[in-house]
C-alpha cells in the first residue's frame, strides 16, 4: 500500500503510547491483518530523501472519537508517497491513539490503493484512519495511480504484473478502464483540442497577413508489413516542428492497410486547408499515391521530396558526371558552356586517371541509370531541401505512448497519438545543453552505417510538466458533481463511421463455434 506523508504522521503527544508495552500488545491481542477489500479480485543514502518537515506533523483531536483523516480531505494529490508493508501499519493500531489501551476491535477493508481502519479500544473509544482522502467517494489515489498509468505511455496490464510481485494493492482492471473512459481520456482529448486550436489559430493569423505555411507529412503504423489495423498521419508545421494535425484511420476506412496512408493524408491537408490555413510546400515521402493525389488534387501546392537545388541546376549537376568519368571537364550543352566543380588537374592527374570511353559497356550502364526516366522526375521534386527526416523523430517518440503490435481500442489509441504529440510539441526546440562552466555539450557514438565515430549534440533534457497539469484536471473532472462514473454520454466515442470490429462478417455464436469445431488432433 501507498501512503502520503501526511497519513505517516500521528500525534507528537500520542507517539509515547505507541512505543509503550508495544510488544507486548502486539502479543497479548490478535490482529486482523486481512484485507477485505470493497473492490472484485483483479536508503536513506538515497539522493532524493528528504526529511520530513515540521509543517506534515498534525494536530491531536480532544474528542473521543478520533478520525486520524477524513475521508473528503482535500489535499494536494501530488505530495510524497511511500510503500508500506501491511504488518509495519498494523504496528500502529496496536494501540488506542486517545487513551494508550489496546484495540480490541479492528476492521481493516481495502478499495483499490487506499485502505481504511476503523478500530475500538478497551475504553470505547472509535476511530477512523484512511490512507488517501477521497475525491466525491472514489480513492484520490485511486485516480492518480490509474491517471499515472496511460499518462506515461504504460499499459495496467504491465503495471499490474509489477504490482503483483510487489504485492501492492492498486485498482483492479475493470475499476481502472472506467476511471480512463469517464475521466482519463476525455482530459487528454480537451487538452489536445485546446492545443491544436491554439496553433491552428496562429497558422490563421499568418495567413491572414499574407504569409504561408510549409508542411511535412508522413505516415506511421501499428504494425508492420500488410497487416496494420491502425495508421496515423501527421503533418507538421515546417519552421516551427509542431505537430498541428493529426488522423488515426483504421483499416475498415481504407481499401486495404496500405491505403489507409492516403485516406489520411487527404483527409488531414485538407481539414488544414478548410481551416484556412494557407499551405504552400507540402513536404512527403515518396509514396506513388501520395503523388497522385497531390498532383490531381492539389495542382496549385508545390510537393517536394527531400532534399536538393534548383530542379534545372540538379538535373544539370547530376548529368555531368557522364562527361566527368570520360575525362572530359568542361564541355558545351544548348549553347552555353559548362564544367566540373572540382578544381583543375593537372597533366599527370589526367593521363594517368582510368577514364571510360564514351559509348563502352561500362558507359552505356552508367548512362542508363543516369538518365533514368524516374530518377529524374524524382530530382524536380528535391529542390528545397525539404526533409520529413522530423517526423521519423517524432513516430519514435510515439512508441512510448503505443507500442507496435500492442492492440488498443481506437478511442485508446487515439488518446495515446493525442498524448504523443502534446508531449512532442512541449519539448519541441529544446536548446543544446551546455555544462555547468557554460561549455557545450556532446557525445561520441560509433555510427553502423558510415562505420566510423560520429559526433552528436547534447540537447536539453525533455520535460512533462503538462503530466502534472493532466492529473489535476482528472481531479477536477471527478469534483465535477455533473460528469458520472460509468455513463457512457460523458466518454469519447469513436467517428461513426468506425465499425466495432474490422473482419469483414459478423462475428458467429461462440456456442455455435465451439459445437462445431473439430480439431485435427486425437484427443488424450
Amino acid at each position: 500500500m501507498v501512503l502520503t506523508s501526511q497519513q505517516k504522521q500521528f500525534p507528537e503527544q500520542n507517539r509515547q503510547h505507541l512505543s509503550v508495552n508495544l510488544s507486548s500488545a502486539v502479543a497479548s491481542e490478535t490482529l486482523d491483518t486481512s484485507m477485505s477489500s470493497t473492490e472484485a479480485p483483479c536508503e536513506r543514502d538515497d539522493s532524493t530523501f528528504i526529511p520530513l518537515s515540521s509543517e506534515y506533523t498534525s494536530t491531536r483531536s480532544s474528542s473521543s472519537d478520533v478520525s486520524i483523516a477524513g475521508t473528503e480531505r482535500r489535499g494536494d494529490w501530488s505530495e510524497r508517497k511511500w510503500i508500506v508493508n501491511e504488518s509495519a501499519l498494523m504496528e500502529l493500531f496496536a494501540t488506542c491513539h486517545t487513551c494508550g489501551v489496546s484495540i480490541t476491535d479492528k476492521k481493516i477493508t481495502s478499495t483499490g490503493s487506499q485502505i481504511k481502519i476503523e478500530w475500538t479500544c478497551l475504553n470505547h473509544h472509535t476511530g477512523v484512519w484512511h490512507s488517501c482522502p477521497d475525491v466525491r467517494g472514489i480513492p484520490e489515489n485511486n485516480l492518480v495511480s490509474s491517471a499515472a498509468i496511460i499518462f506515461t505511455g504504460t499499459t495496467h496490464n504491465e503495471i499490474a504484473e509489477w504490482a503483483d510481485l510487489l504485492n501492492l494493492q492498486l485498482p483492479k482492471k475493470t475499476s481502472y478502464y472506467s476511471l480512463q473512459s469517464t475521466y482519463m481520456i476525455p482530459v487528454v482529448h480537451k487538452a489536445y483540442t485546446d492545443m491544436q486550436e491554439k496553433n491552428l489559430s496562429e497558422l490563421q493569423e499568418k495567413a491572414s497577413q499574407g504569409g504561408h505555411t510549409d508542411i511535412c507529412g508522413d505516415a506511421r503504423s501499428d504494425s508492420p508489413g500488410y497487416s496494420a489495423k491502425y495508421t496515423c498521419y501527421s503533418f507538421m508545421d515546417d519552421t516551427t516542428k509542431k505537430i498541428i494535425m493529426s488522423d488515426l484511420i483504421q483499416v475498415s476506412e481504407a481499401t486495404s492497410s496500405p491505403a489507409m496512408e492516403s485516406v489520411g493524408f487527404r483527409r488531414g491537408l485538407d481539414r488544414l486547408l478548410d481551416s484556412g490555413v494557407s499551405v504552400d510546400v507540402v513536404t512527403t515521402d515518396r509514396a506513388p499515391s501520395i503523388r497522385k493525389i497531390m498532383r490531381e488534387s492539389y495542382p496549385k501546392l508545390k510537393h517536394q521530396l527531400t532534399h536538393g537545388m534548383l530542379p534545372k541546376e540538379l538535373k544539370r549537376r547530376w548529368t555531368s558526371i557522364l562527361y566527368h568519368v570520360c575525362g572530359i571537364h568542361r564541355w558545351e550543352e544548348d549553347e552555353q558552356e559548362y564544367r566540373c566543380y572540382h578544381d583543375d588537374l593537372s597533366d599527370e592527374q589526367q593521363k594517368y586517371k582510368k577514364w571510360l570511353k564514351k559509348g563502352c559497356a561500362a558507359w552505356n550502364a552508367l548512362k542508363g541509370v543516369v538518365l533514368d526516366k524516374n530518377l529524374l522526375r524524382d530530382l524536380s521534386q528535391m529542390t528545397l531541401f525539404k526533409h520529413t527526416g522530423n517526423l521519423e523523430v517524432f513516430h519514435s517518440s510515439m512508441l512510448k505512448y503505443a507500442e507496435k503490435r500492442r492492440h488498443f481500442t481506437y478511442v485508446s489509441m487515439q488518446s495515446r497519438l493525442q498524448l504523443s504529440i502534446i508531449d512532442h510539441n512541449h519539448n519541441v526546440g529544446r536548446q543544446h545543453d551546455h555544462t555547468q562552466s557554460g561549455q557545450e555539450k556532446y557525445n561520441i557514438i560509433h555510427s553502423k552505417q558510415s562505420n566510423q565515430w560520429v559526433v552528436r549534440k547534447l540537447y536539453e533534457s525533455t520535460t512533462q510538466d503538462f503530466r502534472k497539469e493532466l492529473v489535476q484536471q482528472v481531479i477536477e473532472r471527478r469534483l465535477d458533481k455533473n460528469v458520472k462514473l460509468g455513463d457512457t454520454m460523458f466518454h469519447i466515442h469513436p467517428p461513426v463511421s468506425i465499425p466495432a470490429n474490422i473482419a469483414p462478417t459478423p462475428k458467429p455464436n461462440k456456442d455455435d463455434m465451439v459445437a462445431g469445431h473439430v480439431s485435427r488432433f486425437p484427443k488424450t
